[in-house]
């Protein structure tokens, strides 16, 4: 007994229609799921997490000097104790050097 060939079509697209209706189903919910979660972090979690990254990013250290003026051959001042309130530090120099 042979199929109808109109009907087999019509079954074939049917069953796309199904799988992409699922495919996009599935895709919002994770679309969902991800804005729900960076709201989560933004709205209630934002506060908490600033303040962390603050703490990690600034902090307070007395560094006592362990020498003093440091000369070159000729008697230049090549390092001298200064008070210093801002250091920043070039990672990528530091790791490329090594």
């Amino acid at each position: 007994m042979l199929k109808d060939p109109h009907n087999q079509e019509i079954y074939d697209k049917n069953i796309f229609y199904r799988k992409s209706i699922f495919v996009l189903v599935f895709l919002l919910i994770i679309i969902a799921i991800l804005i729900g979660r960076i709201g989560y972090i933004q709205f209630v979690k934002g506060d908490e997490y600033s303040t962390a990254a603050y703490k990690q990013q600034t902090k307070s250290q007395v560094i006592s000097p362990k020498r003093g003026i440091i000369y070159d051959s000729t008697g230049k001042v090549l390092a001298r104790n200064t008070t210093v309130y801002t250091i920043s530090v070039n990672i990528r120099k530091s790791f490329l050097s090594r």
